[in-house]
C-alpha cells in the first residue's frame, strides 16, 4: 500500500484529513479505499498483509486519531452534496452496537454475553429527487453505566438529569446544524422515541424544520373549565375530517432479535402487504406536560398528521403514525408530502443494516472502546456508498451505471456479466449482475448486503487484473 495514492473517489475524499499530519490523511484514504473493496472481512484480509495490517492498527490506536478527526473529510463532501440539492431531509435515529466478551471502555446491554454502545446518527437524504442518500452528517457513541450499585434512579430523578440519554436527540440536531450553517434547508426526521415536549420546544424556538412520530396522546392546552372540546390529541383528531387515502405496499418487517420476546415500543413483525391509508390533519396548541421544566413554553402550536390504515386483515396490527411537525399541512398534498417525508426514516434502518452485515462491524475484534469508535468512523463513509449503490438501483433504476461504479468497473462487469448486460448499463441492471456474481439468483427478490459483498470483491479482483495487464497500472 505504501506509497501509493488513493484511486477511488471515496478513499480522496476521505484522504483530506483534518490530522495536522499527512502521513495520518494518507494512510485514512488507503484504508477507506481497501475496506470499500472488503468491508466485511477482517483488518488483515482488507488491507492485504500483517505488515499493513499492523500499520491499521497502529493509526486506530494513535492519540491524534479521533473520530471527529477521520469523518471531518466525509461531512464536508456530504454538506457541498446537500447544498448542490438545496433541501434535504436529515434521519435521526439510534441503534445497539453488541460485541462478544469484556472490552475496555465498553457499556452494560441488560446481556451476560454482549457488551456494547448506542450509536446514535444522522443521515442526510436528498428530499426533492430521487431520496438518494447524500452521507453522514454526525455520529455520537452512548455507554450505558450502571449506576448507584446497579439500582435505576427513580423516574423524576431521570427527568431532570442533566446526562438523561433523550437529550442525544437536541445535541445531534444542533450539531448538524452548525455543520451545514444555512447552506442548505433541512426537514428533520425522528421516530416516536423522540417525542419530547423539551425537543419540540427546541426545535421550535430555534426555527427548525421538523417531523416526528408521536408516541404519546399529549394534553391539549386549555383551562379545566373549557369540557365542551377534547382534550387530547387523537379525540381531536378524530373530529377532523379526512383529506385523502392512498393504496401502498407494507414491506415484510421481521423481528428485531428473533427468539427474544417483543420488547415494549418494538414494531410488531409482519408480512408484506397493500393496504389502504387515510390522511387527515390539523393544527393543535399541545400543552407544556405538568412534570417538564417551568422554563418551557406553556404551550406549542403544531401542525399534527394522522395516517390510519382502513381494514387491516385478521391477525395484522393496522398502521397507525400520528405526526408532528413545522411543515404546512393545508392542502392533501401538503399533507401527503409531510407522510411522504417521513417515510424516508426507513431509510436510516436500512444503513445500520449495511453497517452491521455489509461492513460486519459487530465482528470487529478490537479491543477497546476507542478502536471501536475510530473504526466505525472509517466503514461509515464506506457503508454510505454501498447504500447508495442500491439506493439508486431501487429508486432511480434507468439511471446510469457510472454514476456509482467506476469505468473499469463497468467495462469488466458487461464481459463478465451473466446473463450479459448492455456495454452502457443502468444502475439496476449493474447491481444485480454485481449481485449474480456474489451467487444471488433474481427469482429470490433484492439482493441482500452479504450477496452484494461477496460480488463486489469478486468484482473488484477481475478489476486489479485488468487494470494491470490492460494499462500496467501500479498495484504495490
Amino acid at each position: 500500500m505504501g506509497k501509493r495514492d488513493t484511486d477511488s473517489a471515496l478513499g480522496q475524499e476521505m484522504s483530506v484529513g483534518s490530522f495536522g499530519d499527512s502521513r495520518l490523511s494518507r494512510r485514512l484514504g488507503q484504508m477507506v479505499e481497501l475496506l470499500e473493496k472488503l468491508p466485511n472481512r477482517s483488518i488483515p484480509e482488507a488491507m492485504g498483509g500483517l505488515s499493513e495490517a499492523e500499520a491499521a492498527y497502529r493509526f486506530l490506536r494513535n492519540e491524534q486519531v479521533t473520530p471527529q478527526r477521520i469523518l471531518e473529510p466525509h461531512w464536508r463532501a456530504s454538506v457541498e452534496r446537500m447544498r448542490a440539492e438545496g433541501v434535504a431531509l436529515v434521519v435521526h435515529d439510534t441503534t445497539e452496537m453488541r460485541f462478544r466478551g469484556q472490552r475496555e471502555g465498553l457499556g452494560d446491554l441488560g446481556s451476560k454475553i454482549y457488551q456494547g454502545f448506542f450509536c446514535h446518527l444522522a443521515l442526510a437524504v436528498d428530499a426533492r429527487g430521487n431520496r438518494r442518500p447524500l452521507g453522514v452528517l454526525g455520529v455520537q457513541a452512548l455507554v450505558r453505566r450502571q449506576r448507584h450499585g446497579g439500582k435505576k434512579r427513580k423516574w423524576r430523578e431521570r427527568r431532570v438529569a442533566s446526562d438523561r440519554e433523550s437529550l442525544r436527540w437536541g445535541a445531534l440536531l444542533d450539531l448538524v446544524e452548525e455543520r451545514v450553517a444555512g447552506r442548505c434547508s433541512m426537514i428533520h426526521l425522528m421516530d416516536r422515541e423522540a417525542d419530547d415536549y423539551e425537543l419540540f420546544a427546541g426545535m421550535v424556538t430555534k426555527d427548525r424544520r421538523f417531523v416526528v412520530r408521536m408516541h404519546y396522546d399529549r394534553r391539549l392546552q386549555g383551562e379545566p373549565a373549557e369540557a365542551l372540546g377534547p382534550r387530547k390529541v387523537q379525540p381531536a383528531l378524530d373530529l377532523v375530517e379526512d383529506v385523502a387515502d392512498r393504496e401502498v405496499v407494507l414491506s415484510a418487517r421481521q423481528a428485531k432479535h428473533p427468539g427474544r420476546p417483543r420488547a415494549s415500543g418494538e414494531a410488531p413483525v409482519r408480512r408484506s402487504r397493500v393496504a389502504r391509508l387515510k390522511f387527515r390533519s390539523t393544527r393543535l396548541c399541545i400543552a407544556r406536560p405538568q412534570d417538564a421544566p417551568n422554563d418551557l413554553p406553556p404551550s406549542l402550536e403544531l401542525n399534527v398528521v394522522r395516517v390510519q390504515e382502513i381494514e387491516p386483515p385478521d391477525g395484522q396490527e393496522p398502521v397507525l403514525w400520528t405526526l408532528v411537525t413545522t411543515e404546512p399541512v393545508s392542502t392533501p398534498e401538503q399533507v401527503l408530502g409531510v407522510v411522504d417525508y417521513y417515510r424516508c426514516r426507513w431509510m436510516i434502518e436500512e444503513y445500520f443494516k449495511v453497517l452491521k452485515t455489509g461492513c460486519a462491524y459487530e465482528s470487529r475484534q478490537l479491543e477497546s472502546l476507542d478502536t471501536l469508535l475510530n473504526f466505525l468512523a472509517i466503514v461509515v463513509p464506506v457503508a454510505w456508498q454501498m447504500f447508495a449503490l442500491r439506493s439508486l438501483a431501487d429508486v432511480s433504476p434507468q439511471a446510469p451505471a457510472t454514476d456509482v461504479l467506476t469505468d473499469d468497473q463497468v467495462a469488466v462487469l458487461t464481459k463478465i456479466a451473466r446473463p450479459a448486460i448492455p456495454t452502457k448499463p443502468t444502475a439496476h441492471q449493474a447491481l444485480y449482475a454485481i449481485a449474480a456474481l456474489g451467487g444471488h439468483f433474481k427469482r429470490n427478490g433484492p439482493p441482500g448486503w452479504l450477496v452484494l459483498r461477496r460480488g463486489f470483491e469478486k468484482l473488484d479482483g477481475i478489476v486489479e487484473g485488468y487494470c494491470l495487464a490492460v494499462r500496467g497500472c501500479d498495484q504495490s
